[in-house]
């Protein structure tokens, strides 16, 4: 029998804290410290204000959970909570996310103009080299436009992700799953649901702000074309004007 050992030498505080993971300390401490916080879900959709929303609402008892590791360890099944870039579908299924808490948790999300969001992505995948510099928006909504969008990723952030249609988060095996929805364009007034039902009061600095000229400057009539072909049933389902 061949038996490896690992070199590593572990600090006293890297093993108190695998051994806090591992039995649960995390959450417990955790509904301890939130021991009257609702079971809420914040789904976040890319580019929607999403990284100000989540920044904020952190100090208001949310537990931000970017991976499987993380959900197994510190969430305990009840309280205020995202699941940043994983598909809720996904981990629901897996059976990360109990069919207690999912019969019993309220959903909110944030959404946005299908035209500004899009200007948005296409400047935010410049910007980290996800595009070429010299690209135009024309032909960027050309090529997303050929980019198969019917099944939503397990994890979404991504190139795909960031242009999934955002319907398709408010859904969830077939149904909606989703009770509340904030625009962008009037998040401070539509958050105000959220901070009666959580009793907290907000201030929200946008945080995320790409810089470009009005996005509206930025369409022809190919691109207009294109955006409404890609997000049709966004402007549909979601309420906005398909007239930029």
């Amino acid at each position: 029998m061949h038996i490896e050992i690992s070199d590593k030498r572990w600090s006293l505080r890297e093993i108190r804290n695998k051994v806090r993971r591992r039995t649960g300390y995390f959450k417990r401490q955790y509904l301890k410290q939130y021991p009257d916080i609702k079971d809420v879900v914040y789904i976040r959709i890319p580019k929607t204000g999403s990284t100000s929303l989540v920044n904020v609402l952190k100090g208001q008892g949310l537990l931000y959970l970017n991976n499987e590791k993380a959900i197994n360890f510190y969430f305990p099944q009840k309280g205020f909570v995202s699941f940043g870039p994983l598909s809720y579908e996904y981990l629901l299924n897996k059976g990360m996310i109990s069919q207690s808490y999912h019969e019993n948790m309220h959903v909110f999300t944030t959404v946005r103009n299908p035209f500004a969001r899009t200007v948005s992505t296409f400047f935010y995948y410049k910007k980290i080299g996800w595009l070429n510099q010299n690209m135009s928006f024309d032909a960027y909504t050309d090529y997303i436009k050929r980019i198969e969008l019917n099944e939503l990723d397990n994890f979404y952030d991504s190139f795909r992700g960031h242009i999934f249609p955002q319907y398709k988060f408010l859904f969830c095996n077939g149904e909606r799953f989703v009770h509340h929805t904030m625009r962008l364009e009037s998040i401070n007034t539509d958050i105000r649901e959220l901070e009666s039902m959580m009793n907290f009061n907000l201030h929200l600095p946008h945080l995320n702000k790409s810089v470009f000229e009005d996005y509206r400057n930025l369409y022809s009539s190919q691109s207009i074309s294109n955006v409404l072909s890609v997000y049709e049933k966004d402007f549909e389902l979601l309420g906005y004007s398909k007239e930029l």
